[in-house]
């Protein structure tokens, strides 16, 4: 939580909890959701290659959770992939229409506001 602040101690509190998520890992491997916090705190520490990579081992491992879909849509959308991210926030609130499930909303009407600007802007 604390992290996620990016002031000068952020990058502490990122690096202690990578090793409990590992921990996690090693525990449990079929746990999306050691793999997807692992991709934030890689993306979070400019390492966005290591990050895809725990990010698609959350996808495989859990490819109709919503919470993994709407994650994997920001990291797409933090990489500059528009229309990936697109798709997993499509997917993410599809198969959590019956919930709130805002962070994917949000995001994905920030992600349909671009690809609208861009298609404007040829």
């Amino acid at each position: 939580k604390y992290g996620w602040k990016v002031d000068a101690g952020g990058e502490k509190y990122i690096r202690e909890s990578m090793p409990w998520f590992e921990k996690g890992i090693q525990l449990n491997p079929w746990n999306p959701f050691n793999y997807m916090n692992l991709g934030m705190c890689h993306h979070w520490l400019k390492d966005p290659e290591k990050a895809t990579d725990y990010f698609e081992k959350a996808i495989a491992l859990d490819p109709r959770g919503y919470h993994i879909l709407a994650m994997y849509g920001w990291h797409k959308l933090q990489l500059g992939d528009l229309e990936g991210a697109q798709k997993y926030l499509k997917d993410s609130v599809t198969f959590a229409w019956n919930i709130e499930n805002r962070d994917a909303k949000v995001l994905l009407e920030v992600v349909e506001r671009r690809l609208a600007e861009k298609a404007a802007s040829r």
